[in-house]
C-alpha cells in the first residue's frame, strides 16, 4: 500500500483554523513517532523510510567527585628571638636564623649587655590540598527514546481524507507533527504533546579542594642562647610552644653570641580536608516538541 504525501496528509487532518494556528509556531509534518525503552525501538517503517528525528526524554544524570586529601603538618623551629637591653616591655633586637636552619648551633653577631630575651614560638608547616580539585567521575542515562519518520517530500495537491485512516500509524508509531521550539499548547486535532532532546548541558563540577588546619598541635622546641658561637654556656633558655613563646630576664646583663634549638614534642596534629562536592546540574538540551492524536 503506498500512503500519500505528507503535505497531503496535513491538508486533510487539520482545519484550516488550525493550520493558521500552527504557522507561527513553526509546525512541521505529519511524521510517525515512536517512542519507549531505546533496546526496543523499531527502525521506520518502509511506508515511512525518511529519519527525521531522534532524541530522548527522563534524563537521568549521575555524578560523583573523587576524595580531597591533604598534605600533612610538620612541626617547625621558632623563626627566631628577640633580645632586649632593657625589659620585656623594651625595644628588641631581632635574631632570624635562615628558613632551612635545623636547630644546631648558630653563631649569631655579638648582642653585649642583654637583659633579657623574647622567645618566640614554635610553628607548623601549612595544611594543604594535594590537588586543588578532585576527579569528576559521571553517568548520563535516559529513560524513553523517540524516533519519528517520515515519507519523502511530494506535492502538496493529494487528497487525504481517506488515505490518512488508511495509513495510520502501526507498531508502535503515532502521528504527530513537530516543532523545534518549547511549544506551550498544540493544534487541536494533534492534542498530545511530547517533548524530547537531541542533547545535554553538562554544567557540573568538583568544588576545589581545601585544607582546615588542626585545632590544637604540640609542638615543644627548646631554645638557649650562649655567651659563645660554639654554644657551649648557655645562658638562658626555654621550652616554647607552638604560637607560644614567653620572655624572660637573667639577673645580670650578658653577652649573647649562640643560639641553638631541639625539638622536644612533636605532635602537630592532623589536617582536614574539604571541599570535593560536587554542584551544578545536568539539564537537557536541544528540544523538539511533538504534538500527536
Amino acid at each position: 500500500m503506498q500512503c500519500p504525501a505528507f503535505h497531503g496528509w496535513i491538508e486533510g487532518a487539520l482545519s484550516q483554523r488550525d493550520l493558521l494556528q500552527m504557522s507561527p509556531l513553526g509546525w512541521e509534518g505529519p511524521v510517525w513517532l515512536w517512542s519507549g525503552p531505546e533496546a526496543e525501538a523499531p527502525p521506520c517503517p518502509t511506508d515511512v523510510p525518511d529519519l527525521v528525528f531522534e532524541g530522548h526524554a527522563g534524563l537521568q544524570a549521575r555524578g560523583d567527585c573523587g576524595t580531597c586529601a591533604c598534605t600533612q603538618p610538620e612541626c617547625k623551629l621558632p623563626s627566631g628571638v628577640g633580645i632586649t637591653q632593657t625589659d620585656c616591655s623594651g625595644t628588641f633586637i631581632e635574631v632570624l636564623p635562615p628558613l632551612d636552619w635545623d636547630g644546631s648551633c648558630l653563631p649569631i653577631p655579638s648582642v653585649k649587655k642583654a637583659t633579657g630575651v623574647d622567645f618566640w614560638g614554635s610553628s607548623r608547616s601549612e595544611c594543604l590540598p594535594v590537588l586543588p580539585t578532585p576527579e569528576k567521575s559521571s553517568s548520563i542515562s535516559w529513560d524513553i527514546f523517540a524516533r519519528a519518520c517520515a515519507r519523502p517530500a511530494a506535492p502538496a495537491s493529494i487528497s487525504c481524507s481517506t488515505e490518512i485512516e488508511r495509513c495510520s500509524p502501526e507498531g508502535g508509531f503515532q502521528l504527530c507533527v513537530f516543532s523545534e521550539v518549547e511549544a506551550t499548547h498544540c493544534p487541536s486535532a494533534y492534542p498530545e504533546m511530547h517533548r524530547f532532546y537531541r542533547g545535554i548541558v553538562d554544567g557540573t563540577s568538583c568544588s576545589p579542594c581545601h585544607c582546615a588546619a588542626p585545632e590544637r598541635s604540640d609542638c615543644g622546641v627548646f631554645v638557649a642562647l650562649s655567651s659563645d658561637s660554639a654554644c657551649h654556656e648557655r645562658i638562658l633558655g626555654t621550652t616554647v610552644g607552638h604560637d607560644d613563646g614567653a620572655c624572660q630576664m637573667i639577673p645580670s646583663p650578658r653577652d649573647f653570641r649562640g643560639i641553638v634549638a631541639e625539638v622536644r614534642s612533636s605532635e602537630p596534629g592532623q589536617c582536614t580536608p574539604l571541599g570535593g562536592e560536587l554542584i551544578g546540574d545536568v539539564v537537557p538540551a536541544e528540544p523538539t516538541t511533538f504534538c500527536c492524536r
